[in-house]
């Protein structure tokens, strides 16, 4: 492999090449060459672009880009092309290749679900969700309903609330809340022995029925919350929307077929997948939908 001469401090390459040694460092030579302000830190060495750059020639030299095989070498495969998509464009074309794969699936969606299932597959790049998607009687156009009526959306992690386009929500009088980081909430939490999550679901009741709000929850990580807002709906309570994508293990299975049976509006991804950038995408398809 190249060493650095005590005589010119400069690079040295060997008159064969080191296929281990080569393995490693072709792929991160290939990588340093594109950030010109990266440096690589090795055995004490700053390796800079300029350093870097005769050793990606003596690579492509002695490998070049041969073509993919099963099993080869990350240094023997090559790097794949980029395609040079104006960043406007990517959303669109992102789009355009998950339709062009269904097609090829021969897998159609119901048109009034369709913006809903692929934001989805846009956001996780996972086709499973076409199978595990489930949507009570008329809930989308019930939800359109009511945020055309200012319902706040409630959301179980921040990751999920910083995600959701607020000003489009904004434009129909609506906001976007998480409480599980309030003091009061994990106050609560520690007092009734349950979690933060189960606690903001009490708290964001309460508030939306003081100010007379209508409420969409968003759960994407919490089943426990799931669960308290169940319970809250055999008391009496009833969502606008409940979107019921947890994801996880524990009671993650069970809280989202009790939220399907509770007799309320409901967008749920049955069995373990969801997530927080799912419950997003789930809000965000709907109000751009508007």
């Amino acid at each position: 492999m190249p060493e650095k001469t005590e005589k010119d401090n400069a690079l040295s390459f060997p008159d064969s090449p080191d296929e281990q040694v080569l393995s490693f460092l072709y792929p991160c030579v290939l990588y340093m060459i594109g950030f010109s302000n990266v440096v690589l830190l090795q055995n004490d060495i700053i390796f800079t672009k300029e350093m870097l750059e005769p050793w990606y020639n003596y690579c492509r030299q002695i490998f070049g880009a041969k073509p993919s095989r099963k099993g080869a070498p990350a240094w023997e495969v090559g790097m794949m092309e980029l395609e040079h998509i104006l960043p406007a464009d990517i959303e669109k074309t992102s789009f355009r290749i998950i339709e062009k794969e269904l097609h090829e699936m021969g897998r159609e969606i119901p048109e009034d679900k369709k913006h809903v299932i692929l934001r989805v597959i846009h956001t996780t790049a996972d086709f499973e969700y076409l199978d595990t998607m489930a949507f009570s009687e008329e809930v989308l156009q019930k939800a359109s309903d009511a945020i055309r009526r200012g319902a706040h959306i409630v959301t179980d992690t921040t990751m999920a609330m910083s995600g959701i386009n607020k000003r489009k929500l904004a434009s129909f009088g609506g906001q976007v809340h998480c409480y599980i980081a309030d003091p009061d909430v994990a106050e609560q939490a520690k007092k009734a022995g349950t979690t933060r999550s189960a606690a903001a679901v009490d708290k964001a009741i309460r508030e939306a029925e003081e100010a007379d709000v209508p409420l969409i929850f968003a759960v994407g990580n919490a089943p426990t919350a799931l669960i308290a807002l169940e319970d809250k709906i055999h008391q009496g309570y009833m969502p606008e929307l409940v979107i019921a994508v947890p994801v996880g293990f524990v009671n993650v299975v069970a809280a989202k077929e009790r939220i399907m049976a509770a007799g309320v509006p409901y967008i749920c991804n049955r069995g373990r997948k969801g997530g927080s950038n799912v419950a997003a995408a789930i809000c965000n398809a709907i109000l751009y939908n508007l």
